[in-house]
C-alpha cells in the first residue's frame, strides 16, 4: 500500500506490505481563518461553554502561561500577546508578565525559558 505522509513542509512517501492492516486517519479539513488575530480575540471572549478569559481572570492576582518551544508547531506569536493583554485588563505592560517553556532545555531556554517574552 502507497500512503503519503505530510512531513515538514513536503510530502514523505511511505510503502506499507500489503500483508499489513493499515487503517488512515485523517483529520477534517480546516476553514482557513482571513483574520487569525481577530479569531484568538474572539475565541477569549467568546469561548465554548466557558465564561469569557476576562471574566475568569478578573479577580486572581497572578497567572502561569505555559508554553511549548520553537520546535513545537504552535503559533505562540499569535496567542500570546493578546492572551496576556485579556488577562491583565491592559494593566501590565507585555514586559513584566512571563512565561514558562514546559519542554525543558530547548534552544528556546534563553528567551521564554528564563521567564521573559521575546514578541
Amino acid at each position: 500500500m502507497h500512503c503519503d505522509l505530510n512531513y515538514g513542509r513536503g510530502v514523505l512517501p511511505v510503502e506499507l506490505g500489503e500483508e499489513l492492516d493499515v487503517h488512515v486517519l485523517r483529520k477534517p479539513a480546516m476553514p482557513i481563518l482571513h483574520d487569525p488575530h481577530d479569531a484568538v480575540c474572539e475565541a477569549f471572549a467568546k469561548p465554548i461553554n466557558s465564561a469569557p478569559l476576562t471574566e475568569l481572570a478578573r479577580h486572581v492576582r497572578s497567572a502561569a502561561i505555559a508554553i511549548c518551544d520553537i520546535t513545537r508547531p504552535v503559533p505562540n506569536r499569535l496567542f500570546l500577546r493578546p492572551l496576556i493583554e485579556t488577562l491583565t485588563g491592559g494593566r501590565r505592560s507585555a514586559e513584566e508578565n512571563h512565561c514558562f517553556d514546559c519542554d525543558g532545555p530547548s534552544p528556546t531556554q534563553s528567551r521564554c525559558g528564563a521567564g521573559r517574552v521575546d514578541w
